[in-house]
């Protein structure tokens, strides 16, 4: 190329000046002296109740992951409360079922859909029902997580994201983004 000098390629030195020099220190020594000072602090069983923990002014409580929880801040962030191993009641986990069960027949129901949904108001209406589909699967989400219910949390995740992924189905062809089909022509509207 004109107007070009070739100078070979080099790779920059690290720059070290920053760091300071460790290597006088026995490494031995300081892991050492932090093992000791793990093993001097107690560990405390967060199910078992600590002396003092239930009730004084101004104390701090251990949370279950064992964390000191400070007063007045006896539920986690977001206002889930923490686990304590009890489970939900009865009506909590059959309601947590029929938000679930509610959540799968929605994604039969898009997937043997019986109507057209090429444009105009058939797709408003498929759309419409897809984005109920997203409305189930992130409620039973929501729902499973406040329930620490692990397997319904990732079915209610699954039903969300087959919702969003029928709602790309269908949007990303009439905005640009995918070939259209004759199924999934790029038009909006059927006029």
């Amino acid at each position: 190329m004109v107007g070009f000098d070739a100078q070979p390629l080099t790779t920059p030195e690290p720059r070290t000046s920053h760091l300071p020099d460790m290597s006088d220190r026995d490494w031995n020594k300081e892991l050492a002296k932090i093992d000791r000072l793990i093993d001097e602090e107690p560990v405390a069983d967060a199910r078992a109740p600590t002396p003092g923990a239930g009730g004084a002014p101004g104390s701090a409580t251990p949370s279950p992951r064992g964390m000191m929880v400070p007063p007045g801040r006896g539920e986690a962030v977001g206002g889930v409360p923490p686990a304590t191993g009890v489970r939900p009641s009865r009506w909590a986990r059959a309601g947590l079922a029929t938000l679930a069960l509610a959540g799968v027949v929605a994604v039969v129901g898009t997937v043997i859909w019986p109507f057209g949904w090429r444009c105009g108001t058939e797709l408003a209406l498929y759309l419409g029902a897809v984005g109920g589909t997203g409305l189930f699967g992130l409620a039973t989400a929501v729902a499973a997580w406040r329930h620490r219910a692990g397997r319904t949390h990732v079915l209610g995740l699954f039903v969300l994201g087959w919702a969003l992924a029928l709602v790309a189905w269908q949007v990303l062809p009439r905005v640009g983004h995918a070939l259209p089909t004759p199924d999934r022509p790029a038009i909006w509207s059927c006029a």
